[in-house]
């Protein structure tokens, strides 16, 4: 008996029984159309840009930017002029905003401190690239260029901006007067190993992971660490949302978890180490993405660094307990001789 005599036969007896019969060819397909439909729902319903950061934009913002090789940077320059440069480099999903306290305080300690939003992030570029260790530090590159005036620098980051400030400082130790780590990534981070960083590096399925479901973690993560903060710096979840809405920013974090920045980069640290930059490494205890034992293997290849384990906050450091880390940030680098014009 032919396929087609067995499915007329079947309907037959389908009908006899109550009812037309549906073949399996028109569920799998109905299946498909409403899968699709589905998933097509979820990638622009979970659409956040609705913005593109040109000139235009960027009036309306306000601020201070600069053109480098990769893209226009929105940076800021406070402090008296005269004064030792003092760099401050941000982590990999936020923006210059989290300095904002220690900015403040190293002005009036007499520091002029630069700062600036690394691209793909705040109000600078977020080109179309992949956003690498090497990427990163030829922003910073640039920028110490331009503002140092050939003098060392005195240079901080913070997590992803932590190992890029260390990855400088390992290759141009003679323009670092002195170095504070805060939270540095050292062997990547738990959140994007194993399964979620094989899922963010499969071509396609990775986009619209990140889009529908990542987005919101990340979401979760900055408003943990900035609401409900002291004093006048209740803004800073403002300015993480906004920054999210500028077309380019879900591309360049999704570029940041593919790339090598969330990777092992422990010979960072292990060449950083020979160089004699004095450094300083502070860290919350109850930190969960940057380990106890990140920070033994730091203490271990880095010789006389000097280590805070701050109790009382975790990897928001950094703004949970600003003025303690701004104490702690004058007190190491204010040690440093002042600095000659490099030759």
């Amino acid at each position: 008996m032919s396929r087609l005599s067995r499915l007329r036969k079947q309907e037959r007896q389908r009908q006899r029984e109550g009812g037309p019969i549906v073949p399996r060819y028109r569920v799998v397909l109905w299946l498909t159309v409403l899968t699709v439909m589905l998933l097509y729902a979820l990638w622009f319903g979970n659409a956040r840009e609705d913005r593109i950061l040109d000139a235009k934009a960027r009036q309306e913002l306000g601020g201070t930017y600069v053109e480098l090789a990769d893209g226009v940077t929105h940076f800021d320059i406070d402090g008296p002029y005269e004064g030792p440069l003092f760099v401050l480099v941000h982590g990999g999903t936020m923006a210059m905003f989290v300095w904002d306290e220690q900015a403040n305080a190293l002005a009036k300690a007499g520091y002029q401190v630069l700062r600036y939003d690394a691209f793909g992030r705040g109000w600078s570029d977020r080109p179309d690239t992949q956003y690498t260790l090497d990427f990163a530090v030829r922003q910073l590159t640039e920028m110490i260029d331009r503002f140092s005036g050939g003098r060392p620098v005195h240079l901080a980051g913070v997590s992803v901006g932590g190992l890029v400030s260390a990855a400088y400082a390992a290759r141009h130790p003679d323009k670092v007067a002195r170095l504070t780590l805060i939270s540095p990534v050292v062997r990547g981070v738990p959140a994007v190993r194993g399964l979620p960083a094989l899922l963010a590096r499969t071509p396609g399925l990775g986009a619209f992971a990140m889009r529908v479901y990542g987005m919101d973690r990340l979401k979760e993560r900055a408003q943990s660490m900035l609401t409900r903060l002291p004093g006048e710096n209740g803004h800073m979840a403002d300015l993480f949302l906004q920054q999210m809405h500028f077309r380019g920013y879900e591309r360049s974090v999704l570029s940041l978890i593919r790339g090598d920045m969330l990777r092992d980069q422990r010979a960072v640290y292990e060449k950083l180490g020979k160089t004699g930059v004095p450094v300083q490494v502070l860290w919350g205890k109850d930190d969960r993405e940057i380990s106890p034992d990140d920070m033994a293997f730091l203490r271990k290849v880095v010789p006389g660094v000097e280590f805070r384990a701050i109790p009382g906050a975790g990897h928001g450091l950094l703004i949970r307990k600003g003025p303690r880390v701004s104490e702690e940030m004058i007190g190491f680098h204010k040690e440093a001789k002042p600095a000659e014009p490099a030759p």
